[in-house]
């Protein structure tokens, strides 16, 4: 149905006064001033929607990144600790493997026998 044809049908049932020629453009629906006003209410609500969702994603984010920095920063610590700690592991290592490595059968104790003189000792006992 036009929409003149519509208009004409509503003034014949009393539901209108008078016809607009240039109706505003819509999509078949008659929009009405007091659905304008619900429909500014209804975008004044979702516009505050979407403020309060943004501060809330902000908010959300800032604490992740606080969060992010804290952990880093743990992580360097905790890596920086395991560091120095394996340092030290490997110096005192390092010093124990050097003693024994350079031992001399001067600096051994009297109550130990150098390995080659037991081995050569082993050989003579043979038949």
């Amino acid at each position: 149905m036009s929409p003149f044809a519509e208009c004409t049908l509503k003034k014949s049932l009393g539901q209108i006064d008078s016809y607009d020629p240039d109706p505003p453009v819509t999509d078949g629906a008659s929009i009405f001033v007091g659905d304008n006003n619900m429909l500014v209410k209804m975008l004044t609500q979702i516009l505050a929607n979407q403020e309060e969702l943004q501060q809330e994603m902000k908010e959300s984010l800032e604490q992740i990144c606080e969060d992010t920095k804290e952990s880093h920063k743990q992580l360097r610590d905790d890596t920086n600790e395991s560091l120095r700690q394996l340092q030290e592991d490997t110096k005192e290592s390092l010093k124990r493997n050097s003693k024994e490595h350079f031992k001399t059968p001067n600096s051994s104790s009297s109550s130990q026998r150098p390995v080659v003189a037991a081995s050569s000792s082993s050989k003579n006992s043979l038949p």
